[in-house]
C-alpha cells in the first residue's frame, strides 16, 4: 500500500506523529533549523534545553550523527526519512545510521529531544 501524507502537513510534524514524538513539553521552546554546512548552527542549537528538529540534514547525515553520539543525544533522537512517502525509514537509534551512506539524509529530518540528560 502506497504511503501519503496530507498536503499541508510539514515533514516534521509528518516525522513526530509517525514516531509519537513529543515536539511540546512543557514550556521548552521548539527550535526547527535546516542542517548547513556550518554545523557551528546546529552545535549552539543543541546546546539549550528545547526540542530541536533539523530539517534537510542531506550529506551531512554522518556529521550530524557523530555530534549527537558525541552529544549523548543518538539513542534518543529520532530520524525519519521519505516521511509518508514509499520508502519511509524510521529509525531511533542513530548509531545504526553510522554504516550507511551519506544519500539516506536526503529528505530527511531529526527530531532531538528537549531533555538533554540520559534518564535515571
Amino acid at each position: 500500500m502506497p504511503r501519503s501524507s496530507p498536503s499541508g502537513v510539514n515533514a516534521f510534524s509528518a516525522a513526530a506523529a509517525l514516531t509519537g514524538f513529543p515536539l511540546g513539553e512543557g514550556k521548552r521552546p521548539l527550535l526547527v533549523i535546516p542542517v548547513s554546512d556550518d554545523l557551528d548552527v546546529v552545535r549552539e542549537a543543541l546546546d539549550g534545553e528545547r526540542t530541536v528538529v533539523l530539517m534537510k540534514v542531506g550529506r551531512r547525515l554522518p556529521e550530524i550523527v557523530a555530534l549527537l553520539e558525541a552529544r549523548g543525544l543518538a539513542n534518543r533522537s529520532v530520524f525519519v526519512a521519505r516521511a509518508g512517502l514509499e520508502g519511509q525509514r524510521v529509525e531511533t537509534d542513530l548509531t545504526k545510521l553510522k554504516a550507511e551512506g551519506a544519500e539516506l539524509g536526503y529528505l530527511s529530518v531529526i527530531l532531538v529531544p528537549a531533555e538533554r540528560k540520559a534518564p535515571a
